[in-house]
C-alpha cells in the first residue's frame, strides 16, 4: 500500500470514528496515529494507535438509537466492528429489537453486546474461555447481561485456525478444552428453534460449518467473515443460493465483488428469499452472562452454558 493510499485509509477511519464515537474520540485517535507513526509503519497496522486509546472508556453509536460503552482496551475491536460496520454494511442486516441472534466466534462480546443493546436476545458461542471476563464486563457495563447466553464450544472444527490441537492450545485466550457442538445443538442449547440473524467469524471453520447445511432452514440472515486460506467463498455463495438465500460477497473494503481472488479475507452477507416463521425466544432460567443457572449440552465434554464471571458450573447429576 502506498503512502497516499495509507493516508486515504487513515482519513476514512478517522471520519468513521467521528461518525460513530464522536469528534473528540476521532481527534484523539488521529493524534495517537501521528504520535506513533514509526511503530505503525513498521507493523503495517494501527494496533499501536488502538493501544494508545486504552486509557479511557469510549461510547459508540453504531446503529440508530443504540449506544455501547466499552473500556479503552476494546477500542481496536470496536473501531473495526462498530466504526467500519463490517457486519451491518448493507441495509437490513443489523440486529433489531425482538430478534434472536446467534453470534459464532463471539470473542470478547462486541457483536453480542451490540445486538443485545439493539433489543435482540443473543446466543453467543466462543471457544476461547479466556475471553469470558472481558465478555462479562462488556455486557455488564451496558446492562445486557440478562439478554446474552454464552456457550463455550467449538463449531465447525474440521477446518480453520482452531482445527489443530496445538494451534488451539497456543491461541491468545485459550483457557482449556471445550466440547464440539453442531449447529442443531447450538439451537437446542440456546433454547430456540429459529434465528433471525447469525453472525459468523470463526477463523476458517465456516467451511466445515456449512458441511451440515440443514441448520440454514432455520435462519433468516447471515453476516460472516470468510477466510480464503481454508476454502473458496464462492462455494459458500453457491450453497446459500441453493438453500433459498440471496448472497453477496464484499471485499475487505466492504465493496461488492464477485470473487475475493488472492485476498486473505472478505465478508459474505446472505438473506433468505422467503421469511422464516418468527423465532422463539430463549427459554427462561438457563445460563446468561450474569451467572444464572447453567445447563449442560450434548456432545460437549462438559458444561456448555458457562458463566463468564467465574468457573463453569458443573452439570447436575
Amino acid at each position: 500500500m502506498t503512502r497516499t493510499s495509507q493516508a486515504t485509509q487513515l482519513l476514512r477511519d478517522v471520519r468513521r470514528i467521528a461518525a460513530v464515537a464522536g469528534a473528540p474520540t476521532a481527534l484523539r485517535f488521529g493524534a495517537a496515529v501521528l504520535g506513533r507513526g514509526p511503530a505503525i509503519r513498521r507493523a503495517g497496522n494501527l494496533i499501536a494507535a488502538d493501544m494508545a486509546m486504552a486509557t479511557r472508556s469510549h461510547t459508540f453509536r453504531p446503529l440508530r438509537g443504540v449506544a455501547v460503552t466499552l473500556p479503552g482496551t476494546a477500542f481496536g475491536g470496536a473501531r473495526e466492528m462498530y466504526c467500519r460496520g463490517v457486519y451491518h454494511a448493507l441495509p437490513g442486516y443489523a440486529p433489531a429489537a425482538g430478534e434472536v441472534v446467534i453470534d459464532l466466534g463471539a470473542n470478547q462480546g462486541l457483536f453480542s453486546v451490540l445486538a443485545a443493546r439493539a433489543g435482540a436476545s443473543v446466543i453467543a458461542v466462543e471457544a476461547q474461555r479466556g475471553f469470558a471476563a472481558a465478555f462479562a464486563d462488556h455486557a455488564a457495563r451496558n446492562g445486557v447481561s440478562n439478554r446474552i447466553r454464552l456457550l463455550h464450544a467449538l463449531v465447525g472444527p474440521a477446518t480453520g485456525v482452531l482445527a489443530d490441537l496445538r494451534t488451539r492450545q497456543a491461541a491468545s485466550h485459550w483457557g482449556g478444552d471445550v466440547g464440539v457442538l453442531t449447529m442443531a445443538e447450538v439451537f437446542e442449547a440456546g433454547g430456540v428453534e429459529r434465528a433471525d440473524l447469525v453472525k459468523i467469524d470463526i477463523e476458517g471453520s465456516e467451511f466445515a460449518l456449512f458441511d451440515e447445511p440443514g441448520w440454514l432452514d432455520a435462519v433468516g440472515r447471515i453476516v460472516m467473515e470468510v477466510h480464503t486460506e481454508f476454502g473458496d467463498p464462492r462455494a459458500l455463495v453457491d450453497l446459500l443460493l441453493q438453500r433459498g438465500f440471496d448472497a453477496t460477497l464484499l471485499d475487505s473494503d466492504l465493496v461488492r465483488t464477485d470473487r475475493l481472488d488472492d485476498a486473505p479475507s472478505g465478508y459474505l452477507y446472505a438473506r433468505r428469499r422467503s421469511p422464516i416463521p418468527p423465532a422463539s425466544q430463549p427459554q427462561a432460567g438457563e445460563e446468561r452472562v450474569d451467572g444464572a443457572a447453567a445447563e449442560s449440552g450434548r456432545n460437549s465434554g462438559g458444561p456448555v452454558l458457562a458463566p463468564v464471571a467465574g468457573a463453569p458450573h458443573e452439570p447436575s447429576a
